[in-house]
């Protein structure tokens, strides 16, 4: 999760000539109040800033300092922060700001500076600024302060059974000394409260509080525990939660929830056993290959010295290292890297009869993987779909296998490739999510492998990963979804609003559930303002605020930079995913399926006049995914042969197809062949090509002339599907590539 840290910097970047400049003597005074509330904090931040001392004019008459530019004060709020009210005044009464269109303040604005001759400042913002509070006043502004008050509310970062809002230093050269008071409510549980380092004990306050002077120079932390635990075993609970709610009357019921997972009832010992699932296929590439050689060899380095293992590797077809399991040593541990090697690897991903393939192996030599063994599944992360009736890692291994089984399912990828698509990480992260012992799902990149496995392996110990968090009403009504997946030891903070309005006084009852469980855990919700959620559920960029008085005049204006992240355009651009032109995948199945397709043909038997004389039509679907054929199917065929058919299957799985770089898209390519006995005479002065032969020639350039001349050749994809950033391919339908008219052996 983004670290959720309160951030109150404040900084005068300039109040006009002859100003109190950042190195001022005469820092200003900061105050703030902390009020913690269930999941979330309500921050209110009081600062005093002097105004410029007077000095003499040339007639010894002391008047104020010459002030041409309004003040500019840059304001540093955490991410999650959404800033709530803000107020401006002289110390003895003050005005708050009033919401404004984000285009119509700043008009506003100058519009009040220019009637009280006042002119606009133009400062580059602090780094850390995310509000700019700009304030004008006139020249017979008597007051020397002005006092901003500002509060905004965020969410509480929970470590272990701990509750925490971090600051950062001040970005000011000299910050004021603040004093900062933290209130959390009664009956929360938490009694001890640290601020800055110095620690506050509140037992047997009924209301806990604590009041410390702390200096902004650096980074400095509030702390507050203990926390209650739910779904606990013992005295280590496996889920703890936070939560805060609002009813709006006559609108759905706002929820802040901060959730962090600790770890489980299971042993924290690792087994001793594991089984490694080892995706050899094409789509991982050689590259992906090394990083899943290279990750397996660090998880049996992190292991007990006693740990034994053995591996499936698998495509289409499974194949098992040793006769038995045996010890991880290093002529162990070579011979698994000897057969992860880009030689070995093959079309094809059937992860579904890999897992059939494990269970059949566990429940067949249970006496070496007993009591306790570790599925590891290494891939790439392109398995593809799975059958619905196997919804379970029980159900995917044909029933319990007779060994407690752990899982970690990694997919592991080359830096600059695309992600693992979400419908095939669901499929991963089942596996984990239902295994008997808990387990943990991760995507990995190359540059990842060796920091990833000792967390891997804290993960195991501690239970793994939580999964499916979901917040119910503890009946069949609506269920509103927190994550998938929360990491054991990590944490996950957000605001929801639940489905339909909650009753005004009557007791919310709320409960959260998550995978693993065999009932709902009650939360105890503590009630807030709804001002303190509803900005956090809506997470849109604020309004400007403004102030358009007689004694002053004030602007609050959201920061607005780039998105950290660059946009999909940009990163097209900079990283262009793989494109391949139509002829590529044409030309390479004609050239390379030609001489398989004559094959399979020619070795038929003869027995009979019909089998000397066999003659027809087969359509050949060839599904390519990452560089990968990955299912071929017979869509049609008059030839009515099952022996040459089959050969047809085995042979296009034997193909090395193009590989797009940094594209996932799938593509259909359809090869239409074509089978006849005889071979009219060539003439003597025809063009002649050794390695292809000249009908087979001519019949797949007629074929790639005319791609609809026959209702069986194979249709053209759209035309928009040529623009398409890969070999043509769409995510719902499968354009197919026109293949060769191809095949027609003779004697």
């Amino acid at each position: 999760m983004e670290t959720c840290v309160a951030v109150v910097c404040v900084t005068v970047l300039g109040l006009g000539s002859g100003s109190v400049s950042r190195a001022a003597s005469e820092a200003p005074a900061q105050s703030i109040r902390i009020d913690v509330r269930g999941a979330i904090a309500h921050v209110s931040v009081s600062r005093t800033l002097s105004w410029p001392p007077r000095s003499p004019n040339r007639s010894g008459v002391a008047k104020l300092a010459d002030q041409t530019t309004d003040a500019v004060l840059d304001v540093a709020l955490p991410v999650h922060a959404q800033l709530l009210d803000v107020a401006v005044g002289n110390g003895r009464t003050s005005s708050a700001t009033r919401p404004i269109a984000l285009a119509k303040g700043r008009d506003a604005y100058l519009e009040s500076l220019h009637a009280i001759g006042v002119a606009a400042s133009e400062i580059a913002f602090e780094d850390e600024a995310s509000v700019r509070i700009r304030i004008a006043v006139p020249e017979t502004y008597t007051s020397k302060t002005i006092v901003l008050n500002y509060s905004f509310s965020v969410l509480l970062e929970l470590s272990g059974k701990q509750a925490r809002l971090a600051f950062p230093a001040a970005a000011e050269l000299s910050p004021p000394a603040t004093r900062v008071e933290v209130q959390v409510l009664a009956g929360s549980g938490m009694t001890e409260i640290a601020i800055d380092g110095a620690s506050h004990s509140a037992r047997g306050s009924a209301s806990p509080s604590a009041v410390e002077t702390v200096s902004t120079r650096s980074p400095w932390v509030v702390v507050m525990g203990p926390i209650r635990g739910i779904g606990s075993v013992g005295d280590q609970p496996r889920l703890v939660a936070m939560t805060s709610t609002a009813s709006p009357r006559g609108r759905p019921s706002l929820w802040a929830y901060a959730l962090a997972a600790g770890p489980g009832p299971q042993p924290s010992v690792l087994p001793e056993r594991v089984l490694f699932l080892v995706d050899r296929s094409r789509s991982v590439g050689p590259g992906g290959l090394e990083a899943e050689r290279d990750l397996a060899r660090r998880v049996l380095e992190a292991m007990p010295p006693s740990t034994r293992f053995d591996a499936l590797f698998f495509d289409r077809a499974q194949k098992r290292l040793f006769p038995l399991a045996r010890t991880a040593t290093r002529e162990a541990i070579a011979a698994l890297e000897d057969e992860m090697v880009p030689a070995r690897m093959s079309n094809g991903t059937d992860l579904t009869g890999a897992l059939h393939a494990a269970g059949d192996l566990l429940r067949r030599d249970a006496a070496d993987f007993a009591p306790r063994c570790l599925l590891v599944l290494l891939t790439d992360g392109a398995v593809g779909a799975v059958p619905a009736r196997f919804a379970t890692l029980p159900a995917l291994l044909g029933g319990p296998p007779g060994v407690a089984l752990q899982v970690a399912s990694l997919s592991v990828r080359p830096n600059d490739d695309v992600p693992v698509s979400p419908p095939e990480r669901r499929i991963l992260r089942m596996l984990a999510a239902t295994a008997p012992l808990g387990g943990a799902e991760r995507t990995l990149r190359v540059a990842e492998v060796a920091d990833a496995v000792p967390a891997l392996m804290e993960t195991l110990r501690g239970g793994g990963d939580v999964f499916g968090i979901s917040f119910g009403d503890g009946s069949a009504g609506d269920v509103v979804k927190a994550t998938d997946v929360l990491e054991s030891g990590g944490s996950i903070a957000g605001a929801i609003a639940w489905p339909g309005p909650t009753p005004v006084g009557k007791a919310i009852s709320r409960t959260l559930s998550y995978h693993g469980q065999s009932s709902p855990l009650p939360l105890r919700p503590v009630a807030v303002d709804a001002g303190w959620i509803e900005p956090l559920v809506t997470a849109r960029p604020p309004d400007a605020r403004i102030l358009i008085g007689p004694g002053i005049s004030a602007l609050v204006e959201p920061v607005v930079r780039p998105a950290a992240t660059p946009t999909r355009a940009a990163e097209i651009e900079a990283n262009p995913p793989g494109f391949m032109e139509r002829s590529v995948v044409r030309d390479a199945l004609s050239l390379a399926f030609t001489p398989r397709a004559r094959a399979c043909y020619l070795n038929r038997t003869a027995r009979t006049a019909a089998e000397r004389d066999l003659a027809g039509r087969v359509r050949l679907a060839l599904d390519l995914v990452r560089g990968e054929v990955v299912g071929v199917r017979i869509v049609a065929s008059t030839l009515a042969h099952v022996a040459i058919e089959t050969c047809l299957r085995e042979a296009a799985y034997a193909l090395e197809v193009p590989r797009a770089y940094r594209n996932d898209e799938a593509v259909t390519a359809v090869l239409n062949l074509v089978f006849r006995p005889r071979t009219p005479e060539r003439g003597a002065t025809g063009p002649q090509n050794p390695g292809l032969d000249r009908e087979i020639d001519t019949l797949v350039d007629a074929a790639l002339k005319d791609g609809r001349a026959a209702e069986d050749v194979a249709e053209k994809p759209p035309a928009a599907a040529a623009t398409q950033p890969a070999v043509p391919a769409a995510t719902d339908v499968r354009p197919a590539v026109p293949g060769p008219d191809a095949a027609a052996p003779s004697h």
